[in-house]
């Protein structure tokens, strides 16, 4: 990359993806985030504190994605209302899930959860 896009849409709510998009959004990026729920696990009054600061700079969209498209150097996001976002670039922060399938923690004596908060 040459130089820094103009706009970028985001895709994830976790911790990583809130704290590209502050950086981003302090670079003077116009800065989408677009996620069904945001920082999962964060205490809920820190969380919307953050995120209520963050939405000066920083535009969150709660919304399912139908379509991205590669259209003269710029992304379409269409999604289900029909709203249509156009940004320079996309940025995926999807997270991660534990791989614990051949740990056989079935066979411990304690109750092992494995799952998002």
């Amino acid at each position: 990359m040459q130089e820094l896009p103009k706009t970028i849409a985001i895709l994830g709510g976790g911790v990583i993806a809130v704290e590209y998009a502050s950086v981003l959004s302090k670079l003077s990026l116009g800065v989408t985030v677009i996620a069904n729920t945001y920082l999962p696990g964060i205490d809920v009054s820190l969380r919307d504190t953050l995120l209520n600061h963050m939405k000066k700079n920083v535009l969150f969209i709660s919304d399912e994605i139908t379509e991205l498209e590669n259209k003269e150097k710029k992304v379409l996001i269409r999604f289900k209302n029909g709203r249509v976002l156009q940004v320079d670039m996309v940025l995926f922060c999807g997270g991660r899930v534990a791989n614990t399938d051949s740990l056989d923690l079935h066979l411990c004596k304690k109750t092992v959860e494995i799952g998002r908060n």
